[in-house]
This record gives C-alpha cells, sequence and structure tokens, in this order.
C-alpha cells in the first residue's frame, strides 16, 4: 500500500462516505441494506471518564494507525448516533467481509467500538466520548503537558 500523505487519508474517508448514497440519506438517517431492519440507537455514546495511561494511548493509536480503520471510523461518523453492521461497511468500502471483520475486531479491541449482538447480526457503533478524550490527550501531548 506504501505512504499515505493526510489529504489522501482525507479523500479515503471522504471516498468511502461518498459511497454511502444508499445507506446515509442527506439528513444522516441511516436505511439499512436490508429491508425491515431497524438499526439500533447507538449505544457507546455513553459519557467516559478515563485518564489514559501510555498504554492505552498506544493501543489507541495503533488502531488507527491503519488508512483503512481511519476510514471506517470516519464512516461512523457519518451517521452519528447510529449503529452499523459489517456488511454495510463492506457494501461502501469495497473491502473484503474478512479483512473488514479484522478491522473491526482491531477497533473494538481498542475500546473505540462497542458490538451488540442481535440474533445472526451484530452491531458496531463509535464511542465518540472516548474517542474525544483521546483527541484531548493527544492535544495535550502536543503542547507538551502530561
Amino acid at each position: 500500500m506504501g505512504r499515505w500523505t493526510l489529504a489522501e487519508l482525507a479523500g479515503l474517508s471522504n471516498s468511502f462516505a461518498m459511497g454511502l448514497d444508499d445507506v446515509v440519506t442527506a439528513d444522516a438517517s441511516y436505511q439499512p441494506v436490508v429491508t425491515g431492519i431497524d438499526p439500533p440507537l447507538c449505544f457507546g455514546d455513553t459519557p467516559v471518564d478515563v485518564v489514559f495511561d501510555d498504554e492505552q494511548m498506544a493501543r489507541i493509536a495503533k488502531a488507527l494507525a491503519h488508512p483503512a480503520r481511519v476510514a471506517i471510523v470516519g464512516l461512523f461518523g457519518v451517521a452519528q448516533g447510529e449503529a452499523r453492521m459489517t456488511r454495510d461497511i463492506v457494501k461502501v468500502s469495497g473491502l473484503a467481509q474478512s479483512t473488514v471483520s479484522e478491522h473491526l475486531r482491531i477497533l473494538r479491541d481498542a475500546e473505540l467500538l462497542v458490538s451488540q449482538r442481535d440474533g445472526a447480526r451484530i452491531w458496531y457503533c463509535l464511542r465518540r466520548p472516548l474517542l474525544r478524550e483521546f483527541a484531548v490527550a493527544v492535544s495535550a501531548l502536543a503542547n507538551g503537558k502530561s
């Protein structure tokens, strides 16, 4: 794959989001790929009270260190408050189902995503409060604070 510039990553995330036309309407309301299935409201938006240690910071940074995972996190940002299934991400990204599943596992292991099983389906939600707290912690590092 090679190296990616920030502009290329932004373009990748935007191109994934552009493919959401059949999944997300202009007002960002989620339309499930399979009719008759209503996605649950996101269950990952509960507030967090966390102080990051070095290990937690590294784990989250490592999870975000792949362009596909950055783009997947961006897909959750397009439909705020809505859960996603693996097949939704596969359809938009063009990645293989097994590849998407592995990226979702890595994001879940880093606690950036939470999952909920509904029969044979697994819904994923972005833990936005955790991602925001991580951004604050990274900003503090950049500003020389610990």
